[in-house]
């Protein structure tokens, strides 16, 4: 995880600002980009002349981008900021820190990221304010894979085939948030309302902090607009496998930052340990020669639905001290019908082995249990909240 330092480490306080009150601010991260940044810049500014636009620029380069940025700040006054880290000044320079880094010290109310090395068209920040005035979104991505935009700036079919795979993959991994509603959700070009970012720790991993703020943050609300991502101006893409490792690492970092992720996480473990004593108490009475669909599996059901309870009490849901036991032991009994259904099923006739049939049919009433605790048993929810969720649960 990356160590994100403050703006006064690298000389000045966040103060040292341009624009009393600009309408939108450009987040640029840079890295030995001296011969294109400047022009780039000036074409940002001239993409919009009707607002009160600042260019915030955090600059990592070892070459001579820091100078040839401090003229421009110098010919731009207060339309740039720049923000230079040398070397040793922060524990990694990383785009996803830098990013950070110029999202603290923007100051309008909507702010867009995007590259200097002329993949993102200056033209299209325009268009994406317009569409978060007009539709009141938190966060508007600019995609390569709507209709009118194209990822033909990507270097080869491999790219794009690992572009479209990450993409996929966050949309299923984040189903229950507003990723789930974007085609390019790790596009490098978006823009948001800064307020949903405020007071946010943002700890990005790699490049894609995109993620970072659509996750972390309180957004919403999303929508996209359509840009063609063109090829670099130089020639040569910083991409590689280890910046496809970390976006994975990020993905996980993300996951397991979600409240309801650690909670599943939770009950999985807790239902395992459960099954684990109703296979053992029932395999035990079988070898006692009991008949296993009598009377034990009844025992070993009750005994695994204390177990679990009791776990789940202290572990799952102890952020959550309403529960109730008898209501808990009623979910836990429908589940179980339905459990010992599918058991009898699997062993009586499809031969499956005693101990494989329980755990099958365990494991296929492990989310409609998950429901059933999740919404009425550890709930805080009135009584008649609740009775609605239970016709819900019933029809789906």
């Amino acid at each position: 995880m990356v160590a994100l330092e403050s703006p006064e480490a690298f000389g000045g306080p966040k103060d040292d600002h341009g624009l009393s009150d600009p309408s939108i601010s450009v987040v640029i991260p840079t890295r030995h980009e001296a011969r294109t940044v400047g022009p780039f810049i000036r074409r940002v500014l001239s993409a919009l002349p009707d607002e009160q636009a600042e260019v915030v620029v955090v600059d990592d380069s070892d070459d001579d981008t820091p100078s040839v940025l401090a003229e421009l700040a110098r010919e731009l006054d207060r339309q740039l900021v720049v923000r230079h880290r040398p070397k040793g000044s922060v524990t990694e320079r990383s785009l996803g820190s830098a990013v950070a880094e110029g999202i603290d010290i923007a100051r309008a109310p909507h702010v867009c990221v995007m590259d200097a090395d002329g993949q993102h068209p200056p033209e299209v920040v325009h268009t994406m304010l317009s569409a978060a005035r007009m539709t009141g979104a938190d966060y508007v991505g600019a995609s390569r894979y709507v209709p009118g935009g194209s990822a033909e700036g990507l270097s080869g079919p491999s790219r794009k085939i690992a572009s479209l795979l990450f993409a996929w993959l966050a949309r299923v991994l984040f189903v229950c948030t507003p990723v789930r509603s974007l085609t390019d959700p790790l596009s490098g070009f978006f823009l948001f309302r800064r307020d949903i970012v405020a007071a946010v720790p943002l700890k990005p991993i790699g490049w894609k902090i995109s993620l970072e703020i659509l996750i972390r943050s309180r957004c919403e609300r999303v929508t996209e607009v359509p840009y063609r991502f063109a090829p670099r101006t130089d020639d040569s893409s910083k991409a590689s496998v280890r910046q496809g490792l970390l976006v994975l690492l990020h993905m996980a970092a993300l996951l397991a930052s979600l409240a309801g992720v650690r909670r599943m996480v939770a009950f999985t473990v807790v239902g395992v340990s459960g099954m684990c004593v109703n296979i053992a108490v029932l395999q035990m009475l079988a070898w006692l020669g009991q008949n296993a669909f009598g009377w034990p599996i009844w025992l070993a059901t009750e005994l695994s639905i204390l177990w679990n309870y009791n776990l789940n009490r202290r572990i799952t849901w102890r952020d959550r001290r309403f529960s109730t036991w008898w209501l808990y032991n009623l979910a836990a009994v429908v589940s179980a019908l339905l459990a010992i259904g599918a058991t009898e099923l699997l062993v009586n006739d499809l031969l499956v082995p005693l101990w494989l049939g329980a755990m099958a049919g365990i494991a296929s009433v492990t989310v409609l249990n998950y429901l059933w605790f999740d919404n009425l048993v550890f709930s805080t929810a009135s009584w008649v909240e609740r009775r609605t969720r239970v016709k819900v649960l019933v029809q789906v």
